[in-house]
């Protein structure tokens, strides 16, 4: 329930977010009777959070073409979403080190056990305004999130875009490296198989792989970011309490087995 006079984050706001992804799929103006039809609002009202949303930078928005008085078009500015989005990420990023320092958890060894990559190369990635501003134009990313909005659009639901957030890191594979890396092995083997074949080849596929990268930034900074969502999945103490769950029930299965 809303207080009464008290009005939730845009983030936090079902109203305001299902608004957003009506408008992802096309440029809407408040004069839009078949959109506020769609939305089921009066003509006042979506005036109203259409210019809200605009003052808060998740709109932007252009004369209408037929250059009618006082009528425009509104549409999602992407930019806003994701650095929305990276923010988002931040605070859970700080919430895992100060965690993992109050529990003296070596975040770096797991997280190279995980992925092979080193930690400190990955941690920068939204506290550097130079890796910010590429990943909020980040081609990739920007349409993963437009088909994301379209797709909410399509539904009846009541998820806020905080809600898509919080999917996102937890589950959102941007992994596209290691599909990749996996169907160019594919390509170059005859015997899928061969496991002795596949490892010869890896060599040349790495190198491809390099090559790609150095080629399309984009995408290397999707694998990054895909990195700095598995730092933020690991909780050191969910892993603590984990490992401590598990650790006698494996004793108890080996020496009922193997003794």
């Amino acid at each position: 329930m809303t207080i009464k006079g008290f009005r939730r984050p845009v983030l936090e706001n079902p109203v305001y977010s299902n608004l957003l992804f009506k408008i992802s799929v096309r440029e809407v103006s408040a004069s839009d009777v078949k959109f506020l039809k769609e939305v089921k609002k009066s003509r006042i009202v979506l005036v109203k959070q259409l210019k809200f949303l605009e003052k808060k930078g998740f709109l932007k928005s252009k004369p209408h073409p037929s250059r009618l008085k006082n009528i425009r078009l509104y549409f999602i500015n992407w930019s806003k979403i994701i650095e929305e989005f990276l923010k988002f990420l931040n605070k859970k990023l700080d919430l895992v080190l100060q965690e993992a320092k109050k529990l003296k958890v070596d975040l770096q060894k797991i997280f190279k056990k995980r992925t092979g990559e080193d930690l400190k190369d990955i941690l920068c990635l939204t506290k550097n305004t130079k890796s910010i501003n590429a990943l909020i134009k980040n081609l990739y990313l920007i349409n993963i999130f437009k088909n994301l909005f379209s797709e909410l659009g399509k539904l009846k639901g009541n998820y806020t875009i905080k809600d898509i957030f919080e999917h996102i890191c937890h589950y959102g594979n941007f992994d596209f490296l290691t599909g990749l890396k996996i169907k160019l092995l594919q390509t170059h083997s005859k015997a899928p198989l061969d496991i002795a074949n596949l490892l010869s080849k890896e060599p040349t596929i790495e190198a491809e792989i390099k090559k790609i990268k150095s080629q399309d930034k984009d995408l290397e900074m999707l694998h990054k970011l895909h990195l700095l969502m598995i730092i933020i999945r690991i909780s050191p103490t969910l892993n603590i309490a984990l490992e401590k769950a598990i650790k006698p029930i494996e004793e108890e299965i080996f020496q009922k087995y193997l003794t």
